[in-house]
């Protein structure tokens, strides 16, 4: 346990940032419905990691895969970090709406998701 001033840190319970950066893409993700303004319903509980939807037929659902991570430092010293996901969806299709203006409804609903990210 380390201590800092009034604040006390235990090592074995710091994420990395990396997985921080993660879980908030999986959180933001997870605000899709219709209630928050989006064309679908994915929803708490709905978006997993490293696993196939659409092997496992999950429906509806999204998955986050990890690809590949960058890092870099930057003039002031800092390092910015570059990680490429891919986001694997899969939603239901009514017999009404050609499944490409489905799939496109969806991509942007995630297109949506990820950039209203507040800091």
């Amino acid at each position: 346990m380390l201590q800092y001033g009034k604040f006390k840190c235990s090592l074995l319970n710091m994420k990395t940032i990396r997985e921080q950066i993660i879980e908030r893409i999986i959180a933001q993700l997870e605000t899709i419905t219709k209630d928050n303004g989006y064309d679908n319903n994915i929803g708490s509980g709905n978006v997993y990691r490293q696993e196939s939807v659409i092997e496992r037929n999950i429906v509806p659902a999204l998955s986050v895969w990890e690809l590949k991570e960058t890092r870099k430092r930057n003039q002031s010293g800092g390092t910015v970090r570059e990680i490429l996901i891919r986001i694997e969806a899969i939603v239901a299709v009514s017999n009404d709406k050609h499944p490409a203006a489905v799939g496109n409804q969806l991509l942007g609903d995630v297109e949506k998701a990820l950039i209203m990210v507040s800091p």
